[in-house]
């Protein structure tokens, strides 16, 4: 029992330090978990490194509005390089906080080869929830990339993600490639963009 109590301590702390889980939980068949490194490397989708094992949906395409400039934001229009990266991030949640510089520094150092998008979950297109604590977390990581809200249509795909901050890589058709749960370092997440461009 000591021993159950303990590995329970350990993945709740790591949870804490990478993760944040919804606030709501939504009880969803097949959650998503990542795969271990041996798997990984076994895999044949390009975004290997950092597969899901279950992809939240198979596909990701949105219209809804971006929460600096209030212009309306279409997937079409977005995904006009070979892929996109969408972090889908919270402002209560710390990893997704601490790791927005790293991904401003791949906007900076990618942009010309992928996009970058982030969704602040817990916002809406009404404008009428935590928009202007999300725009002052943005503010002081310096974030430039383009950041939306959800919006009602894009309810179903939302409720399928389990924790924050989760990021995926889509196509240019929106097709779902790959992604991981939790904060990942800019080296890493730079290897994986590495490997999607080769």
């Amino acid at each position: 029992m000591k021993k159950f109590t303990k590995i329970m301590s350990i993945l709740m702390i790591s949870m804490t330090l990478f993760a944040c889980s919804k606030k709501e939980p939504t009880e969803i068949a097949g959650t998503n978990t990542t795969k271990n490194s041996q798997e990984s490397t076994n895999v044949t989708n390009k975004a290997n490194t950092i597969d899901l094992i279950e992809r939240p949906f198979e596909t990701f395409n949105f219209q809804t509005i971006d929460i600096k400039t209030g212009e309306i934001v279409k997937s079409e229009d977005v995904y006009n390089k070979p892929y996109t990266m969408i972090n889908i991030w919270a402002t209560y949640c710390g990893p997704c906080k601490k790791e927005l510089p790293d991904l401003q520094k791949l906007y900076e150092n990618y942009g010309d080869k992928i996009n970058i998008l982030g969704i602040v979950a817990d916002t809406n297109a009404n404008m009428t929830t935590n928009v202007e604590e999300a725009l002052a977390i943005m503010k002081d990581a310096g974030v430039e990339y383009v950041n939306i809200m959800p919006n009602p249509t894009m309810e179903e795909d939302m409720s399928k993600i389990t924790a924050f901050p989760t990021t995926i890589f889509v196509d240019d058709k929106g097709n779902v490639v790959g992604g991981y749960l939790g904060a990942y370092e800019y080296d890493r997440v730079a290897a994986t963009i590495d490997e999607l461009l080769k």
